[in-house]
């Protein structure tokens, strides 16, 4: 009841609604990461290797992707990586083959996007663990 009082005078959906919405987000974000990693091979070991800052190019190249005006993205629905814009195949991380940007729809690419910034998030954060066991190996700090 409380919950309906709430959507009807502001309008948008309860605390409790909105909740429930992000957690699906969320597991949506964690199983195209670990698709990644169990699927596609692209565990720690191969992600360390792009030490380029490619995947957050790529993460950004999809979320460019999903920004799109209405027409280009009618014409990348349609045709993938032949309907996507140059300007953003430009940006694809030089590194990796362009066969590998495969958009979508808006929402898929944004859970590929955010599961490429974990990814990222996660080599930096073993780079700096790295970091750290060296700096007190050698008795000083990171």
């Amino acid at each position: 009841m409380v919950e309906i009082a709430i959507k009807d005078a502001v309008g948008e959906p309860s605390p409790a609604q909105q909740s429930g919405a992000t957690l699906k987000v969320l597991q949506d974000v964690v199983e195209e990461r670990a698709r990644q990693i169990l699927r596609e091979g692209f565990g720690p070991s191969h992600d360390d290797q792009h030490y380029d800052f490619s995947m957050a190019k790529a993460a950004s190249v999809y979320a460019a992707c999903a920004s799109v005006g209405t027409s280009d993205r009618a014409v990348m629905d349609q045709h993938g990586l032949r309907g996507t814009p140059g300007k953003l195949q430009e940006l694809w991380p030089i590194s990796w083959d362009i066969s590998w940007l495969k958009p979508v729809s808006r929402r898929r690419d944004l859970i590929k996007a955010a599961a490429l910034i974990i990814a990222e998030i996660e080599r930096l954060d073993r780079l700096g663990a790295v970091a750290q066991v060296e700096a007190s190996a050698e008795g000083g700090e990171a």
